[in-house]
């Protein structure tokens, strides 16, 4: 299993943007039909990448735009999704705090899983966590602290 330490990345060194590939509102379906939107920030290539997931209710443009360290990561080789969840900015459906977010967070690594551009683990982070997913079947591996 890999582990992805975030909080140990170099940032001091930014992002070359013409080595990103930043995909906009990309389609997720959901088990149930509803789509929820996400922006996939990837280098430049063919792939496969490693995959990070972050899911917010607090717009994934902001995060994107806010926090160096998606492009950071995309620029060392990995791919980020980052995705409204369901019912907030640009996701369909109705937003219900915690409801969803387990079978919603796992469909959206299975989706990260199959596209065939990225690698089956990932990392889910917010404020408080990262969870290391390993393989479609086995979502939730280790979770790691993320300092802010």
């Amino acid at each position: 299993m890999r582990i992805y330490l975030l909080g140990l990345m170099a940032l001091s060194t930014p992002a070359r943007q013409d080595s990103i590939v930043h995909e906009r509102n990309v389609a997720v379906p959901m088990r149930d039909g509803v789509i929820l939107r996400a922006d996939l920030l990837r280098p430049r290539g063919p792939g496969p990448f490693p995959v990070l997931v972050y899911r917010t209710p607090y717009a994934k443009d902001r995060a994107v735009e806010r926090y160096p360290i998606f492009r950071a990561a995309a620029a060392r080789g990995y791919a980020v999704v980052a995705q409204d969840v369901r019912g907030r900015y640009a996701s369909e459906g109705v937003f219900d705090p915690y409801r969803q977010e387990g079978r919603d967070g796992y469909d959206t690594i299975e989706w990260a899983a199959h596209t065939g551009r990225l690698e089956t683990e990932s990392a889910e982070m917010d404020r408080a966590t990262i969870t290391i997913h390993h393989g479609p079947d086995h979502p939730s591996r280790l979770v790691l602290p993320v300092l802010p």
